[in-house]
């Protein structure tokens, strides 16, 4: 009985394992509603890692072609629920990470997206998830055509843990590629935190 349950963990890990080797090998030329895309930030070092990324249900746009080495900050405040964000000036040709809560998803899209972001990053708001993903949709208010820029979903630990080290660079301000196009998977780098670092 044991055998059997030995073999069967072991078709169970080779399965995912080539499932997810295909993944990050495919190339990123478009993609669409609930496909894993990836994060990749460059700077700060301390937190140079790819980080895994769902594109909005109903709202945003495809980047095309991905964004290559973007300064992307946090806003101030986090939430982005007012079109006054302290930061804001600060948005123009940039991705705009904001934390979930408070207001719809398309509303945070449409806030950063008036001061100029070419993308929008909306992180869970609990700190310690690492498996909950949300379908980011619109919320009924008729103003999905409105946004003119990407969204993505980021979970919570990932975007607690980058805004974090955004905090500590003397500008708040990092470099990331988004969406990340991986095609060696060696090339990726994985927190450690996360459920799929091994």
């Amino acid at each position: 009985m044991s055998s059997i349950k030995a073999l069967g963990q072991y078709v169970f890990y080779c399965l995912t394992s080539a499932i997810l080797v295909s993944l990050l090998l495919r190339p990123v030329s478009s993609y669409g509603v609930h496909e894993q895309l990836w994060l990749h930030v460059i700077h700060p070092e301390d937190i140079s890692y790819h980080f895994k990324i769902l594109p909005a249900k109903d709202f945003g746009t495809i980047l095309k072609p991905p964004l290559r080495s973007v300064p992307m900050l946090a806003a101030d405040p986090w939430e982005a629920c007012s079109k006054n964000l302290d930061n804001g000036g600060r948005f123009r040709g940039r991705v705009v990470l904001v934390v979930r809560g408070e207001c719809s998803f398309l509303t945070k899209a449409l806030n950063v997206q008036e001061h100029g972001a070419v993308a929008v990053i909306v992180a869970n708001n609990d700190p310690q998830d690492i498996d909950t993903w949300i379908d980011m949709s619109e919320d009924g208010t008729g103003r999905v055509n409105e946004v003119k820029i990407a969204a993505f979903y980021l979970l919570g630990k990932d975007g607690h843990k980058i805004k974090e080290a955004l905090d500590r660079t003397t500008h708040g301000v990092g470099l990331i590629n988004v969406p990340s196009n991986v095609s060696d998977v060696s090339a990726i780098t994985q927190p450690k935190w996360d459920l799929w670092y091994t």
